[in-house]
């Protein structure tokens, strides 16, 4: 039997998804007399995949020093966030915005010039191997650049504030001079 790309490109997806190689020929078997035809249903992203692609469109295009992507596929931020989230913000919220605020942080400071800046995947995350020195083992450390901004980014809000209110309700410069 000849499978067409489409239907490769189907098997391959499935597959990725969890679905067994057996369920799948018997789906292939089912579907073989079936002359249908079938429409393309939009699915609502979940919360990750959602900021993934708004984080992902704030990063540049192209590649940083000409080796690595600056952005990573929807699916792949997302499976990041996801980790980061539940390793950090334990029954947190995601707040998509306030996670937005966070990004764009960052990539201010690097503005006039990209060569410290991080690509998104590790801005993220980046998993740092260490061994542990009681029985020799391996344990996978996630530093998050990301997480740790989003955690201190109340503690940056008031300190704003404070400023904010403090030139506000204070008459610098104002008043006679005698």
């Amino acid at each position: 039997m000849i499978f067409t790309d489409e239907v490769k490109f189907c098997v391959k997806y499935l597959m990725k998804r969890g679905m067994t190689p057996e369920t799948i020929k018997e789906c292939m078997l089912l579907g073989g007399d079936i002359d249908a035809d079938f429409e393309l249903v939009k699915v609502q992203m979940n919360d990750f995949q959602a900021l993934a692609v708004k984080m992902r469109e704030l990063w540049p295009a192209g590649e940083k020093d000409g080796k690595w992507p600056w952005r990573d596929s929807v699916d792949n931020i997302a499976k990041r966030l996801e980790i980061v989230w539940t390793d950090r913000f334990k029954g947190k919220e995601l707040d998509i915005d306030e996670c937005l605020t966070v990004a764009k942080r960052y990539l201010a400071r690097f503005q006039s010039n990209t060569k410290y800046m991080k690509v998104l995947k590790y801005f993220i995350y980046k998993k740092k191997p260490i061994v542990q020195t009681s029985d020799g083992r391996i344990r996978n450390l996630y530093e998050s650049e990301f997480a740790d901004m989003l955690e201190g980014k109340k503690c940056e809000d008031e300190v704003q504030n404070e400023w904010d209110s403090l030139i506000n309700d204070s008459n610098l410069g104002e008043g006679t001079l005698v």
